[in-house]
């Protein structure tokens, strides 16, 4: 599998000169309806009961409430509890619904906190793509090798398409809460970016200052990068940055091409610029 990334003239200068990829929290991608399943619980008595227990046996919880409990010890509090359960059962079950609604709202906002993506695409010559995300062709596009191990494991994976929203009921504990399972689908209006993501857990990224702010990114090794695509209208001033850039010894493997418009055809074809150096 082929795996690109488009990128506007300044960013993909940077990833070169850099080395590193920026890792997206869902809440500052394109697409509003990242990250957003449907939180439905299908047992709410179930799940009411667990999160009791779950309270009832965490120092940790009351700690953290201490301020509501002033006078009491962890006993005093896990007694009333006990005593309590019918009644406290009986009101979280009343009121899962409302709580259903309240984390559906901030699924995004609370898996941004935790989790970020880098995005890929199947294609490199995918017209629309190079206008969306290659500022209207002027960018440009890095090929990068799928067989490197930053792309094993299930961290790497194929977006699944489908009008169905992804739905997560915090009732089934077969059901694991991970943020994979709400960035692996998207609508099928999006189909044809044949897109794969990288899940980047945000406490392993660095934080840096770039123009758009602050930013998380993780570094690459250069052999990662097996080739370098020009948009077609790529300025004489980016192509000579690039140029540059690949003179680096850790990129003389690196083949470096322009794209170039078959009017005929209706298609883009890739012109080579420079050979690979071992060639």
């Amino acid at each position: 599998m082929a795996i690109f990334k488009y990128l506007p003239r300044e960013r993909g200068l940077r990833v070169l000169t850099e080395c590193e990829l920026m890792v997206t929290p869902p809440k500052w991608l394109n697409d509003p309806f990242e990250c957003s399943p449907v939180i439905k619980c299908k047992d709410p008595e179930a799940y009411a009961s667990r999160r009791i227990d779950e309270i009832m046996g965490s120092p940790e919880f009351f700690e953290t409430h201490r301020t509501q409990f002033p006078d009491l010890t962890f006993e005093d509090f896990q007694r009333g509890l006990h005593e309590n359960r019918s009644q406290l059962l009986e009101r979280l079950v009343a009121g899962t619904s409302g709580v259903d609604s309240h984390i559906q709202d901030l699924a995004q906002e609370i898996v941004s906190k935790n989790f970020g993506v880098i995005c890929f695409a199947a294609d490199g010559l995918h017209q629309t793509m190079w206008a969306h995300y290659a500022s209207s062709h002027e960018g440009l596009v890095i090929e990068f090798r799928s067989s490197h191990q930053l792309f094993s494991g299930p961290s790497f994976f194929e977006m699944e398409y489908s009008d169905e929203p992804a739905v997560f009921d915090p009732s089934n504990r077969a059901e694991r809460d991970e943020a994979r399972r709400f960035l692996i689908r998207k609508g099928l209006r999006w189909s044809s970016e044949r897109e794969s993501r990288l899940l980047v857990e945000l406490s392993k990224a660095t934080i840096r200052n770039v123009p758009e702010g602050d930013r998380y990114f993780i570094p690459i090794e250069p052999e990662i990068i097996i080739s370098v695509t020009l948009g077609l209208r790529a300025t004489n001033e980016t192509q000579d940055a690039l140029i540059e850039l690949l003179h680096a010894p850790h990129f003389e493997n690196v083949g470096l091409f322009k794209i170039t418009k078959n009017t005929e055809a209706g298609t883009f074809e890739r012109e080579r610029l420079r050979a690979l150096r071992n060639s």
